[in-house]
């Protein structure tokens, strides 16, 4: 037999709650939780709080991938730029002439 974990009196083990450990009379005795009107309303605020902020989150992150795409297109820029002041100066290097002309003056 197995015994009530509330009351500690035997009761069969088919009649013991299996999650509970409690016999039929203690079970008939919890009293089941009821959430008013006013705790459900304060679960519904915090709720709306919180998946609130995801939005708030979603729009920075969108936000911030705007910041970063833009920032992609200047060094893209700036990169094509500076090759271009590459190939000027190994032109300007490599040219016979232009070493001719400077030695020159």
């Amino acid at each position: 037999m197995a015994t009530c974990r509330q009351c500690k009196e035997p009761t069969s083990i088919l009649l013991k709650g299996i999650f509970t450990g409690l016999c039929p009379r203690c079970r008939a005795r919890v009293i089941p939780v009821n959430l008013g009107c006013g705790t459900l309303i304060v679960i519904a605020l915090i709720v709306f709080v919180f998946s609130r902020g995801n939005e708030d989150v979603e729009l920075e992150i969108s936000r911030l991938g705007s910041v970063v795409q833009e920032l992609k297109r200047a060094v893209d820029s700036q990169t094509i730029e500076i090759q271009n002041l590459h190939s000027k100066i190994d032109k300007l290097t490599a040219s016979p002439e232009n070493i001719a002309d400077k030695s020159e003056h």
